[in-house]
């Protein structure tokens, strides 16, 4: 295990400590769409506005640098809004 705070390395993967102090997996850029569109439209989805779709990210443990931006404009690009 690499720790660099607030970021650790563990079995390859890539954390981020967050201010709730629990480790947020970091997604691939490849990644990234896939939770996007699970967490607004899946299983795990229901619609939700940007900011309710962030949070279902951070919720979900997971973290990337662009992630608020990148909700708003998953939401914004949905058929439905």
């Amino acid at each position: 295990m690499w720790k660099v705070s607030p970021f650790t390395i563990i079995n390859g993967k890539l954390y981020k400590q967050g201010q709730d102090q629990i480790l947020h997996r970091c997604l691939y850029d490849d990644e990234i769409s896939i939770i996007l569109w699970e967490m607004h439209e899946g299983v795990g989805g229901g619609q939700f506005l940007a900011d309710i779709i962030a949070q279902k990210v951070l919720d979900a443990k997971y973290w990337w640098p662009t992630f608020h931006m990148d909700a708003q404009q998953h939401f914004q690009s949905c058929d439905a809004y």
